[in-house]
Formats: C-alpha cells, structure tokens, sequence
C-alpha cells in the first residue's frame, strides 16, 4: 500500500472552476469581435444550416438569401468613409480574428494541459496516455501510483 500524502486534492474544485473560466474566455472574447464587426456571422450559419436545404430549391433560396445579405452589408460599408471601419467589415478581417481565435484555442488547451501536468506534480507530457494504458491492461491504481488514495488534510 502506498503511503503518500497529497495535499492537492483539497484544491481540485478551484482548479477545475479555474480552468472552466480559461475555456470560456476564447468564446467571450470571439463574441465581441464578431458582434462588432457588422457581419452577422451568426444568422449566415443559421441559415446555412437549415435542414431543408437538402431540397435544392430551398437551397438556392436560403443561398441567395446570405448573398443579398452580404452585398447588403457590402453597399453599406463601402458607402462610409471611414477607412478603419471599412478595414474591420472586410472578410480579410474576419478571417483573421477566426484563425487568430481558433490559435488562441489551441494555446489554451495547451496551457490547461500545462497546468494540469504542474498540479499533479508528474514530469512527463504522456502521462494521461500511460494512465490510459495501465486501464486497458488491467493493473490497479495502487500498484501503479497513478492516483494516490491517501490525501493530507490539515484540519487541526
């Protein structure tokens, strides 16, 4: 039997509650860049993804629906003066914030990873693969030493 303290457990609920706020701050911040772009990206894939759109003529209805909408928003944009705003309604623009959020995404599952790998206090990045294979070939948690059963808690 493994006799190691751990204090960490004691914090697993602040970590996760951490790590939740982490994974909705991308979402956050892609919201208010869409929002204020004027290109309503939300109702285009709205309308794109009606079901009836497998019927080729309601297809080409909803399809020439987004089409009016854009050169819509086309005539508007282009019909002011302003040279910044021009620049955020283009789809230049747009997809840049896109890939740039879709970076910010991966970074944070990347940090979250990190962040993880430090709380647990283990040195190598598979870990969570090695956990993994230890349950496909049967062996039990205390002869492996993946996840401790003894925990220290300091309420003297």
């Amino acid at each position: 039997m493994i006799s190691q303290e751990n204090g960490y457990y004691q914090w697993v609920p602040f970590i996760f509650a951490l790590q939740a706020v982490f994974f909705y701050l991308p979402v956050i911040l892609w919201r208010t860049l869409y929002s204020s772009l004027g290109i309503k990206v939300g109702t285009i894939c709205d309308t794109c993804n009606i079901r009836s759109n497998m019927i080729a003529r309601d297809r080409l209805k909803n399809l020439e629906k987004v089409a009016s909408f854009l050169t819509y928003e086309r005539e508007i944009h282009s019909s002011l003066d302003d040279r910044r705003h021009r620049h955020l309604s283009s789809g230049r623009f747009l997809i840049s914030a896109y890939l740039f959020m879709k970076f910010c995404y991966a970074l944070n599952a990347v940090v979250q990873f990190w962040i993880i790998k430090k709380f647990l206090g283990v040195e190598s990045i598979w870990w969570g693969a090695q956990v993994f294979t230890d349950l496909i070939h049967g062996l039990e948690w205390p002869q492996t030493g993946n996840f401790p059963r003894v925990t220290l808690c300091d309420f003297t």
